[in-house]
């Protein structure tokens, strides 16, 4: 019997070693932004990306920081008013690129309309609108098409208030569930007729992808980056963690790593610490 007890501790012991050592072992793409929320100072929202503190993210006043988010940074950014907004300065790194990756865990708690702002980089006013941003779409329907999706509505100042758009697969969010979503857009900053992708995963597995044929140019808004009332519409009420915003297009497998080091899977904890576990006793045994 305490044999078997110090077995069990043993292992018990080698998956919080391989949970202490995962992020070292594994090489991560490195965001440009990336919001953590359980570190915010007064209204500041420290940035853990490559631009460091001219990343950082300001709170409008009224917005809240919270707890208790499923990832491994458990902070969380509340928007439950249409007010409730996190801005950053103008970024001209994320003006500038052609290929964009967005990361977050998101909750959707209410507000459920058919055109709600989360989360981009736009610029509403004033007119001529310039940048990109997505709403939840028809979070009310329960019946396709376009039901429970996120719309990637894209705007460039030269044309007007021209417009494209690009559509997630139905079900994409589920209200009250978290998930973590990540979206890799091509083709931003293209002149002249072209097609922007949008490639788009659900917890680590691509869920939908999405395509328009436009002449519009996406990128190079005066803005900053949002999360919340980023545009004219009424918010999404939803609590955002651990968002990250890459200036270069993500793999699938890079996709799925940064989900994995976010949220591990529990089987796979369980594989490592066990063959982890299992060495240690061989190594016991071969001592002896």
């Amino acid at each position: 019997m305490a044999t078997r007890l110090s077995r069990v501790s043993l292992l018990a012991a080698c998956a919080l070693a391989v949970l202490a050592l995962a992020p070292a072992a594994l090489a991560l793409p490195i965001p440009a932004l990336e919001f953590h929320f359980d570190d915010a100072v007064g209204a500041t929202v420290p940035n853990h990306g490559s631009l460091g503190t001219f990343g950082d993210g300001t709170l409008v006043p009224g917005t809240t920081i919270g707890s208790g988010a499923p990832p491994r940074f458990s902070g969380l950014l509340a928007i439950d008013s249409s007010s409730d907004l996190m801005s950053t300065t103008d970024l001209d790194v994320l003006d500038s690129a052609n290929e964009l990756t967005l990361s977050f865990f998101v909750r959707p708690t209410g507000n459920y309309g058919s055109w709600m702002d989360m989360i981009g980089d736009c610029k509403a006013t004033p007119s001529p609108h310039q940048g990109w941003y997505f709403q939840a779409r028809d979070m009310e329907r329960t019946t396709s098409p376009r039901r429970r999706g996120m719309v990637l509505v894209g705007y460039d100042a030269g044309a007007g208030n021209s417009y494209s758009l690009l559509y997630s697969a139905d079900d994409y969010i589920i209200p009250n569930d978290w998930h973590y979503l990540t979206i890799v857009l091509k083709n931003l900053a293209v002149a002249g007729a072209h097609t922007v992708i949008a490639e788009i995963y659900r917890d680590g597995l691509l869920f939908s992808t999405a395509s328009a044929g436009t002449s519009l140019q996406m990128a190079n808004t005066p803005d900053g980056f949002k999360i919340g009332n980023a545009m004219w519409d009424g918010s999404l009420y939803a609590q955002y963690s651990t968002v990250a915003v890459y200036d270069y297009a993500l793999t699938p497998s890079e996709v799925w790593d940064v989900y994995t080091y976010h949220y591990p899977e529990p089987g796979t904890l369980v594989l490592l610490a066990t063959g982890l576990g299992g060495l240690v006793l061989r190594r016991r045994r071969a001592r002896r």
